[in-house]
Parts: C-alpha cells; structure tokens; sequence
C-alpha cells in the first residue's frame, strides 16, 4: 500500500485475475481488506495441504486448492479464520514484488528494504 499498487478495497481479482474459488462471482467480492481482517469467508481455515517447499509453493495453493473451496459466509459478513486467505495475500505478495514470498520477506522485513 505505500507504494500505491494496491488499495485495502481492491478486489483481490484485480491483482491476481486467475484466482477462482468454487462459489461463482465470489472470486470478485472478496477484498484484500476481506483477507487481512478473516472476513472473506474463505473456507479453508485449517487447511494444510502440502504443496511442497520450493518457490511456487504458494502459486500451486491458489491455483490447485482456492479453486475447490467454497465459502462459509458472504464476504465481509463476519469473522472466520483462513489460512487460505493468508496464502492468497502471500502470493499476492509474490506477484507485486516479482520474486519468492521468502525472498520478498526477508528483503523487506528483515534488510527493510523499500
């Protein structure tokens, strides 16, 4: 957001526009404000599915597990915890930034970087 690519209310299918989840038109709804605060109604919070270590770890989640989940609410109707929504975010994080989530991290949280 300090960089101004993207807005607390953006849809997060603006950002990542081949993000699907199973529930039509609820790919659309869902904010990144929705993620952030667990109210997007992802249901997924206490999924663990193991898509590996390497770099695309996080790509293959959104792209091979969002796609079959559903949602537990309407977004932004209540509170319930997502793993989901937070690897969302996390490759969010990776598509603005251009490289790793670690790699990202480590740069920017840890060196500070800009």
């Amino acid at each position: 957001m300090e960089r101004g690519q993207i807005g607390l209310d953006d849809p997060i299918r603006a950002h990542l526009p081949d993000l699907r989840i199973a529930v039509p038109g609820a790919t659309e709804r869902v904010t990144i404000r929705h993620l952030l605060s667990h109210t997007s109604g992802i249901d997924c919070g206490d999924d663990f599915t193991d898509t590996g270590e390497g770099d695309d770890c996080l790509e293959r989640y959104v792209d091979e597990v969002i796609p079959e989940i559903g949602l537990l609410h309407e977004p932004g109707e209540r509170w319930s915890y997502s793993n989901g929504g937070y690897i969302i975010l996390g490759r969010l994080v990776e598509v603005l930034d251009g490289r790793p989530f670690d790699d990202a991290l480590i740069e920017r949280v840890f060196n500070r970087s800009a």
